[in-house]
């Protein structure tokens, strides 16, 4: 970050008169502002941003062609721009190697067979049977997912609310309501520790036409499926 910045200060101090580069510079800097200012009053009034570099990734590929157009304008035998070139090796090397090793040390248990997607947050199993109640119900059931990455493990045609329950404080989920009822099946799933903690009974409130006495649990490994009759399920 340090080396960025300076390469950017250098850039808007030696290159003013570059009528491209000084735009971009202005642009980027105007973007990211934006961007931050934006995040923050998300984040201030209780939105789901966290301080991953996700929320800014736009405005930092921005900053990073900035350095780029700064460092291809320095001499060759610039410090700072074998400095950059350095860097941008070391991350080139540094992705390559991360993705392999995230690639061999993932269980194959894991591997949804259907869509081929790492599923680390749901046992394959509870997969396994929400698929099977799919088939029966069709889209007359309704499937809660503890993360939207899950719904690619489902058929495009599946009724699927997801959430961010690992991510999400109690008073996100107390505040929080779904009225109605579906007319197959209500499947709640999420991971086992959650499902024993408050947080879990907290998530299964928020349907509150359904009877918290009346969730039907089936426990799968790591994770836990919480299902209740709707208003025409089959038996």
């Amino acid at each position: 970050m340090l080396l960025f910045l300076t390469v950017i200060l250098k850039g808007w101090q030696q290159w003013a008169g570059d009528a491209n580069l000084s735009r971009l510079l202005k642009i980027t800097a105007g973007f990211y502002g934006v961007c931050a200012l934006a995040m923050s009053a998300i984040f201030l009034h209780g939105g789901d941003v966290s301080l991953e570099e996700r929320h800014l990734r736009a405005a930092g590929m921005l900053i990073f062609v900035c350095v780029l157009a700064v460092a291809d304008r320095l001499p060759r035998n610039s410090v700072t721009r074998l400095a950059v070139g350095a860097l941008c090796g070391f991350m080139s090397f540094y992705g390559c190697f991360a993705f392999a090793h995230r690639a061999w040390s993932t269980k194959q248990g894991e591997i949804d067979h259907y869509s081929r997607t790492h599923q680390a947050s749901v046992d394959e199993s509870t997969i396994e049977f929400a698929r099977a109640a799919f088939a029966r119900e069709g889209r007359d059931a309704l499937f809660v997912l503890p993360s939207p990455d899950v719904a690619c493990a489902f058929s495009p045609s599946a009724r699927i609310l997801s959430n961010h329950i690992k991510f999400e404080s109690d008073a996100t989920i107390l505040a929080r309501t779904y009225r109605g009822r579906v007319r197959g099946r209500l499947y709640v799933i999420m991971p086992t520790r959650i499902a024993q903690s408050v947080k879990g009974t907290l998530l299964l409130k928020e349907f509150i036409d359904y009877p918290l006495d009346a969730w039907e649990k089936h426990s799968f490994g790591s994770s836990t499926v919480f299902v209740q009759e709707g208003t025409g399920a089959l038996n």
